[in-house]
């Protein structure tokens, strides 16, 4: 009924969710907080499935609640909260559908994305060239933004320039000070002296141009932007460099995704950049959920075929536990034209694109690859797939394997022959030989701490030999 891409999935779960909600008794309705509360998953609908003729008034108002949450979709300018009204369908669906039940990993932080700068006022100017670049940092990603603007007109040109940002940002384990601050450590510079933006509210502004008219739109989280008067000569080409620090954007499951505003470049004249220049860096070891090994699909599908031989019950709890983190959103790396270049930490994604028309904004959307092999570990050592439960307690030396195998997601170099085995036969598993747990950046470090010092504790109650 709402179409067969994933977001049309999760509103047609969305609305028989609700519709089947209408149609339960009181008691089933007061009964499914304390069923869910009991089972530790959420569970279908208990009432009846299917609606009485009387019902009809009903089932149309909840279908149009369903197009509406579709429409709202739809009309948001802002990828970020185009992830998260998505992520926010699939949680309400799976919450009621109990299939591929989300509800208890519901933990987005939606950081912030690097963005275009817009003309405020005039549009007159044209990007004869830009250059970007995003490199991950502790916690998010650090944007270098160098942009070449032309007058091309026989007449002088004022303009002031802003860079929007959110009003508001949904944050995970980023700190008071993403908060009060959003971007971090913005500067910006013009032909090459540094200048102090000043924050303009759109709200406040009493006469908006059209084009922040037509950026804010309706339902637009963009809020504010930090402006700058920039005068131009006749033919005049001036240079713009801005760079800032932005949370990271965190969904479902650990999966991440880097984000950069570029379609706002309609607003220039001539709505295109002459010549455009982007990098992506990584410092961690990443996949891209568009482009996973072979391994990593096999996992995924043996993870899929041994859920779906299960009975229901124990297929949404498979399921809920096992699903894959690059399926929450789109996985399509876009824009298109880009080349991979690197690998390991030295990972990155270039575009060198020539008059270039933005339909879309930069959006990638990838999986740490320690968190993606961690769902093997945790089928292998800690989830029965066919009894849907926690394993019953491992012995010392399946607790040995389990607290090496979260070590060997970094490479570590082991010395055990034992090991070495088998961990050479793991997909994940690259040795290296300079591994230092105090160089892996802050994240890592504290997520695998997380996860030796309860297996560290096993062994001590088990008075397992070291």
């Amino acid at each position: 009924m709402f179409g067969d891409d994933p977001l049309g999935q999760a509103v047609e779960c969305l609305y028989v969710s609700l519709r089947d909600a209408v149609c339960r008794s009181p008691k089933a309705m007061s009964d499914a907080p304390r069923l869910q509360e009991e089972s530790g998953s959420p569970r279908k609908p208990t009432g009846v499935s299917t609606l009485r003729a009387d019902r009809a008034e009903e089932d149309g108002a909840i279908r149009n609640l369903a197009v509406q949450t579709l429409q709202l979709f739809l009309k948001r300018k802002n990828e970020t909260m185009k992830h998260l009204l998505l992520t926010l369908i699939w949680t309400a669906a799976f919450a009621f559908c109990g299939h591929e039940a989300l509800a208890d990993l519901f933990g987005d932080s939606i950081g912030g994305m690097g963005v275009n700068p817009i003309p405020i006022e005039n549009d007159q100017i044209r990007i004869a060239e830009e250059q970007v670049i995003l490199q991950q940092i502790e916690d998010g990603w650090h944007v270098e933004a160098t942009f070449r603007f032309q007058n091309d007109s026989d007449e002088k040109q004022k303009l002031l320039v802003g860079l929007p940002f959110q009003g508001r940002q949904l944050l995970g384990d980023y700190g008071d000070e993403w908060k009060r601050e959003l971007p971090k450590n913005l500067r910006v510079t013009v032909q090459g002296k540094a200048v102090k933006p000043r924050k303009i509210e759109f709200e406040s502004l009493k006469n908006p141009s059209a084009v922040v008219k037509d950026f804010i739109g309706e339902e637009s989280d963009y809020t504010h932007a930090y402006a700058w008067e920039v005068a131009f000569a006749p033919k005049e080409e001036i240079q713009i460099f801005n760079s800032y620090d932005v949370a990271s954007n965190e969904l479902h499951g650990g999966s991440q995704w880097a984000a950069f505003l570029l379609e706002n470049a309609k607003y220039w004249k001539g709505g295109k950049i002459g010549q455009l220049r982007m990098e992506v860096r990584f410092n961690s070891e990443i996949s891209l959920c568009d482009h996973q090994t072979e391994a990593q699909k096999a996992l995924h599908q043996e993870i899929v075929s041994r859920c779906d031989n299960l009975n229901e019950a124990r297929k949404a709890l498979c399921l809920q536990a096992y699903f894959n983190p690059c399926e929450v959103v789109d996985p399509k790396t876009v824009p298109e034209g880009y080349q991979m270049e690197g690998e390991g930490r030295n990972f990155k994604l270039t575009w060198n694109l020539k008059d270039f028309s933005p339909a879309q904004d930069l959006r990638i959307h990838y999986i740490p690859d320690y968190l993606f092999w961690n769902r093997k570990i945790s089928k292998d050592y800690i989830w029965d797939v066919e009894e849907g439960k926690k394993r019953d307690p491992l012995s010392c030396e399946e607790l040995r394997i389990l607290r090496n195998s979260y070590y060997s997601l970094f490479g570590y170099p082991f010395k055990s022959e034992d090991l070495k085995a088998h961990f050479a036969k793991q997909p994940w598993y690259k040795e290296n030989t300079e591994f230092d747990i105090k160089k892996l950046p802050r994240l890592e470090q504290q997520w695998l701490n997380e996860q030796i010092k309860p297996v560290q504790a096993q062994e001590k109650a088990k008075k397992c030999k070291k």
